[in-house]
Formats: structure tokens, sequence, C-alpha cells
């Protein structure tokens, strides 16, 4: 805007002065040839006179014959008496001429034209003297434009002047009309004294100001909105444009690829991650497909979903680690429970037709009906053990309790087992001090009846249990101590797993189904506790279950 004003100003202002240049110079001009003729008129008044007063006309226009000016004396009949820049006897005839005619006509005659005798163009002044002759007087226009152009010079030298006088005044003139433009307080256009032709103006930008401060709040709250449910999502999330810049991050999806460090906002992807499947998958949702994959990273098994965008593209990562996990148990689970339930059955199947054909010999009936009976008793804790996990996966189980003494429940569990301890010479001791914890009485029982039927299952004859009950850094516990084979270390981690046993044969031979410390591990759970292995191999192992500290107002006698 300021170069345009500039512009405009300057040209106007010199084409002003060029238009005032031609205007005086064609007013000098003008002037100079108006005084010609002026002096031209006076000087053959003059010149008349001097014929009039001398008895010798010609002479007297000899004598003058060496000045600026062309004299010239025609006769009646037009013929060239007298010039005083040609010779006359080789002069045509001049009767014809304008101003001659005017001149015999009307006693005077003048007349601007191209002469036929010199070429050039003269002021004619023609008058008649009183004997019949017409005296002429011509003077140069050439001698007129001479003046002029010596002016010239002056002239251009103030067109200078005016054109530098232009410059200046335009580059004030645009100061002065853009200098309140460039004060404007846009923020608030309504407050601005300008000029009034921009009053419109203003009131639209406020219009727009306020619709633009609506959006952007708008805007702002969805941000907001949308940073709160991105920062709250517990799966990764990642916003790329065309050339895979990060253009937002959540700290989910920065945890997930272990770079919670890094600040990857205006940088590639590959900074953030520099798995080449991740990258290609982002281009394949550039190029507008959805495209899934669920690789291993960092240990940990990441499924990540590419989605086309606008001008770029969305990445969600998720951590299926637990939920490939529980699948592969839930595999395993399957797969063992078709087993555990087979191996039974299996073998009910084949004592029954050996017994049905008469393949029996009567002394083994007895002997094949009591086996039978074993399998079906272990058929059927496998099936309410497997009831039991079910019931505490779903949740189907009431945790819900009031004050429970430890120590009683113990002697209670601790005399369940009493007759199968017997008959393996195998002491079971309970000690310590009643410890009352808000629980459910069945679950708490069930806990430890498993830990105790576990520990005397897998322990030597003639051995030991001891059920212990206190207080460990403000915590109540109870644990459960045998003499038997013990768990090595690399499975000990493993043991509650659902049918997972150190050693098979044995748990075969004791009835055990593999589900035992899977339910310990699911009540714990249930009931808010935690439970921890203490195992050496061939020397025992002791299970502690350690309670949350009870409530005085959550814990309410059942």
């Amino acid at each position: 805007m300021r170069k345009k004003i500039f512009a405009s100003t300057v040209l106007l202002c010199v084409l002003t002065a060029l238009a005032a240049f031609a205007l005086a110079l064609w007013t000098d001009y003008d002037g100079q040839r108006a005084f010609m003729q002026s002096e031209t008129i006076r000087q053959a008044g003059n010149i008349k006179s001097a014929c009039l007063a001398s008895d010798d006309p010609e002479a007297v226009l000899s004598a003058l014959s060496d000045t600026r000016l062309r004299i010239t004396l025609i006769a009646r009949d037009g013929t060239v008496l007298f010039d005083s820049t040609a010779d006359e006897a080789l002069m045509d005839n001049h009767q014809d001429r304008p101003e001659v005619e005017q001149a015999f006509a009307s006693g005077t005659g003048s007349r601007t034209r191209l002469s036929d005798t010199l070429g050039e163009e003269c002021f004619y002044y023609a008058q008649r003297l009183d004997d019949d002759t017409v005296l002429r007087v011509a003077s140069y226009t050439s001698s007129v434009w001479a003046v002029t152009r010596d002016l010239i010079p002056r002239y251009v030298l103030l067109l200078v002047i005016l054109c530098l006088g232009a410059l200046w005044l335009a580059s004030h003139m645009t100061r002065k009309i853009v200098q309140p433009l460039n004060e404007l307080d846009l923020e608030h256009p309504l407050e601005n004294d300008t000029y009034e032709e921009i009053a419109p103006l203003l009131g639209r930008i406020y219009r727009q100001n306020e619709g633009l401060r609506e959006r952007m709040s708008e805007l702002q709250d969805q941000r907001e909105h949308l940073s709160a449910i991105t920062a709250s999502m517990a799966e990764g999330l990642i916003v790329l444009d065309s050339e895979l810049t990060v253009l937002s991050c959540n700290q989910s999806a920065l945890r997930l690829l272990g770079r919670e460090d890094l600040n990857p906002v205006e940088q590639n992807l590959l900074v953030l991650c520099r798995e080449a499947w991740v990258s290609a998958l982002a281009r394949r949702a550039l190029a507008g497909e959805r495209a899934e994959q669920t690789e291993m990273h960092q240990g940990r098994a990441l499924r990540v979903l590419g989605s086309p965008a606008s001008s770029g593209c969305i990445l969600l990562i998720s951590d299926v680690t637990e939920q490939q996990e529980s699948e592969r148990m839930r595999r395993e689970f399957t797969a063992n429970v078709s087993h555990e339930l087979k191996t039974p059955l299996t073998s009910i199947s084949g004592y029954a037709e050996l017994i049905e054909t008469g393949m029996a010999r009567p002394g083994d009936v007895g002997r094949f009906a009591h086996i039978i009976s074993d399998e079906c008793s272990r058929l059927l804790t496998l099936v309410d053990d497997i009831l039991s996990l079910s019931r505490l996966d779903e949740g189907a189980v009431p945790t819900q309790g009031g004050p429970v003494g430890l120590l009683a429940v113990s002697h209670e569990a601790v005399s369940r087992l009493t007759d199968a301890a017997q008959k393996r010479g195998i002491t079971l001791s309970v000690e310590g001090d009643e410890q009352i914890i808000c629980a459910s009485r069945s679950m708490l029982l069930e806990l430890i009846c498993n830990l105790c039927d576990n520990a005397v299952k897998y322990n030597r004859d003639g051995g030991s249990v001891t059920v212990t009950v206190g207080r460990r850094s403000g915590r109540p516990f109870v644990s459960v101590r045998d003499t038997g084979i013990g768990i090595p270390a690399d499975e000990q981690s493993r043991i509650f797993e659902r049918f997972y046993r150190v050693d098979k044969s044995r748990s075969r031979e004791v009835g055990g189904t593999g589900l035992g410390l899977a339910i310990v591990k699911h009540l714990a759970m249930a009931l808010g506790a935690e439970i921890s292995v203490d195992s050496t191999l061939g020397a025992g192992s002791t299970f502690t279950v350690t309670f949350a500290v009870p409530s005085d107002q959550a814990c309410q006698p059942q």
C-alpha cells in the first residue's frame, strides 16, 4: 500500500510538473510570438513614416535592409519594386499574396505563412502607402523559437527541482497517510480514531475478531477435552502428517515404546520408534489402507493399528502382552482340562470294560472296583476345583465378611486333614497368636485347607506340617511350612499356574489335580492378600499369606 501511494503521488506530481513545463513553454513561445508581431507592426509604422517623410522612399528602404526585418515594396499591379533580402527582378508577382490583397483592399493586412521566396515561416504585415503602393514588413518566426529555446535549460532545471520536490512531497504524504494505518489497534478496532472512510472496514474486522475469539475458544476447549481423553487413555496415540512427522503423541505411547524421556513432537517417527515394521505400517496408513500388526517390542507384545486421516495418519498402540498370555493360558488350560478329564475317564472305562466282558478274574474285580472308585473321586475333585476356579474368575464368590480369627480357622483346617496326615505319619501343628482380619470365613478356610492339603500330599512320610499365625510389619499373616520335597528355584514362579506340577508322577500318586495352588492364588487375590513362597529343594517349602490391616469401621461381626 505504501509503495502504491508513493508511486501514485510521484506520478501525479511528475505529470503535473511536465504539464506545467509544457504550458510555460507554450505560453512563453506564444508571448514571444505576440511580442514579435506587435514589434513588427510598430517597426512597419516607423518605416512608413520614414518613407513618407523622404523624397526617395527606396533609399530609405535600402538603408533599413540590414535589420532583421524583411522589407518589401509592392506596386499596384503586384510587381515587387524593392525587397531587402532577395532580388526583386527575380521575384514572382505578389498581387495574390493574402496580406497584399488585404492591404490594397482595406489599408492594412497581416498573415503568418510559409514564404515562397525564402522557404521559412514568416509573419507578414502590409500597409498601403499614399502613392498606392504597399509596404510589407516580415519577421521570421524562427527567431521567436530561438528565444524560447534559450529558455529551455532554465525550464529543465526548474522541472528537475519540481520532480525532486515531488519525490519529497510524495514521501511525506505517504508517511502521513500510512502512519495512522500502521498504528491501528486491530485487537480493538472500534477504539481507533482514524479516517472515516475505513470505519466500515474496522467494523468488519471487529466482527471477524469476535468470531475468531469464539472459534479459538471452542477449539481450545476441544483441544483440552481431546488432551484429557488422550492423556487418560491406556492405549498409545500418535498423530502423523504426510511426511511421518509427529504432530501429537500421548504419554501412553511414550511409555509403551520406552521413550518417556523424549518429546517427539515435530520430529520424525523414526526418532520415536526405530522399528521398521511400525514405519512400514504408518506408510500403508498414509496410502489409505487400514493396517494392523502385532509384534514384540522390548519384551512386550504391541498391537499397532494404523488408520488414514486427512493429510496424515493415526497410530493406535495397545499392549496385548497380558491378553496374549491369557490366551496362551486359556489354550493350555483347555488342553490340560481335556487331558486331566480324559485320563481318569479312560482308566474308569478300561476297568469297567474288563469287568463287563468277564475278562477280569474274580480276585481282581474288587481291586478294579476300588481303582474305579478312586478315579471317580479324583474326577469329582477335579470338577470341583475347576468349578471353584470358574467362580473365582467370574467373581461369583462373595468376598464380603466380618471379623475372622486366623488361628481359629487354621485349627479347623488342620482338624479336617488329621486323618490323611496320620495315615502317613505326618505331624500337624498350629502355633502363634490369634489375629483378627476382615474376610469371608469360608474363603479363608478353603485357602488354608488347600495349603495344608498341598503340604501333606507333597511331604515325606513321617514329616511335619506347621501352620503359623502372627503379625509381621503390622500386617496379619498365616504361613504353612512342610518338610516335603521342595520346589526348584527356577520353577517357583510357575507353581501358581493351572495344572502346573513340579513332580508330575508324585502328583498322580497322591491324587493332585494341579489346580490347588491356582485356587489359593485366586482366593488370596479375592481377599486382598499377598502370597509368597520360600522353598529349598529337598528341604521343604513355606507358603505365606499376608493380609491387609483390617479397618474397624469396614469390618463388622458376621
